[in-house]
């Protein structure tokens, strides 16, 4: 992935308050290979999310079971959940 490849998924995703946030810097001045790190982990992630279903309601059989679903994407929308797992 280009310098410029990276600009435009992270202006076209407003993504710039983000970049800046995990690295301090505005998005243009941060090295090119951070830039394409974190557009392909968001890349990672949108697939990710576009590939798993949502489940029915008729599929939760209970409000624990909800309520852990619900965790579950709270910590996936956070970035959490795969060093979690790989820590089990």
């Amino acid at each position: 992935m280009e310098r410029s490849e990276a600009y435009a998924y992270i202006q076209a995703n407003n993504l710039k308050d983000e970049v800046f946030a995990r690295y301090g810097t505005n998005y243009t001045r941060t090295t090119t290979d951070k830039l394409v790190a974190f557009v392909e982990e968001k890349q990672k992630k949108d697939l990710k999310k576009d590939s798993v279903a949502e489940p029915d309601a008729q599929e939760v059989n209970s409000a624990y079971e909800a309520a852990c679903l619900a965790f579950l994407g709270v910590l996936e929308d956070a970035g959490l959940l795969d060093n979690l797992l790989a820590k089990v």
